[in-house]
């Protein structure tokens, strides 16, 4: 299975080995590759621009049996979630030596702050993440014909509305722009959609939408199998 395919707590923080067939042969200065090693152990952690990273761990011949490079303190290398999206993986159980390795690299690597952890710890928002930037979250807007899924870098979760900063280039009228969203439910499938997406409102007028905003999302939400606001 793809890691953009697994429910984002079962991969983010976790130990996946990757059979990426000749990949391996970019380590080879660093440790001894053969013919055989196409696994790579990982663990994963954001970076400073907020994009998932996976730091090598070890490789080997097996999903099983990932030792080979363990027991060398750095990253065997390191690559982007984008790099690795087309190669299967699984998730393993790690040992004493692959929870060191691979929480040292957590505490090196990872970029965060109070307000990310409460952005990567909610649970709730797990549905729209960004695979490959978890801290950003897939927000539907349609105006007239347009209609683009794009990401919004959040700036506060409520309990009925999230809120965030458009980066998608391609909005040139949104970029950069304050975005508030709220949850709904499509056949099953849990979405953010754009309700705001114009800085120019007064206090008064935004206000009055929030209360407004706030009543309609309770009734969104009691038709949805599972929120995805805040509880």
């Amino acid at each position: 299975m793809l890691y953009t395919d697994m429910y984002y707590r079962d991969y983010f923080h976790k130990f996946l080995v990757f059979e990426v067939d000749n990949l391996t042969d970019d380590l080879k200065e660093v440790v001894d590759v053969t013919n055989e090693d196409c696994f790579m152990l990982t663990f994963n952690y954001v970076d400073n621009f907020g994009q998932l990273m996976f730091g090598v761990l070890s490789i080997g011949d097996r999903v099983d049996n990932c030792v080979k490079g363990l027991d060398i303190e750095n990253p065997l290398a390191i690559y982007s979630g984008f790099d690795l999206s087309f190669f299967d993986a699984s998730v393993i159980q790690p040992n004493f030596k692959m929870l060191t390795k691979g929480y040292n690299i957590l505490e090196q690597y990872e970029y965060t702050n109070d307000d990310l952890d409460e952005i990567r710890s909610e649970t709730s928002l797990d549905f729209v993440r960004n695979p490959f930037f978890p801290d950003n979250l897939l927000v539907q807007y349609a105006n007239g014909s347009l209609e683009n899924d794009f990401d919004i870098k959040v700036t506060k979760i409520g309990d009925y509305i999230i809120e965030g900063i458009v980066e998608a280039d391609e909005l040139n009228d949104l970029n950069g722009g304050l975005v508030k969203a709220i949850p709904y439910s499509n056949m099953g499938e849990r979405r953010l959609i754009t309700v705001v997406a114009n800085e120019d409102i007064s206090d008064e007028d935004m206000k009055m939408l929030d209360d407004f905003l706030i009543e309609l999302s309770k009734g969104i939400k009691k038709l949805m199998p599972k929120d995805i606001t805040k509880s």
